[in-house]
């Protein structure tokens, strides 16, 4: 059994993002989380595009195009 499911969502964190010059207070996210049963098998893989400003809270730090998986 193989189970694949696609997300968007957004999370609440410290900073400001910037997508096409559009602001938000959320990280918005998608991706992909795949199960197979048979091995008991989790994989994830999640992007933004978005630009983080004040990363963390910290004045002076910049992220973007942001990965994880």
């Amino acid at each position: 059994m193989k189970i694949n499911e696609t997300i968007s969502q957004e999370i609440p964190v410290d900073g400001t993002f910037y997508k096409s010059e559009q602001r938000s207070e959320s990280l918005p996210f998608s991706g992909q989380l795949t199960y197979e049963g048979r091995m008991s098998y989790i994989e994830g893989n999640f992007r933004t595009q978005s630009v983080w400003r004040k990363a963390f809270g910290i004045e002076y730090l910049t992220m973007k195009n942001l990965r994880v998986g």
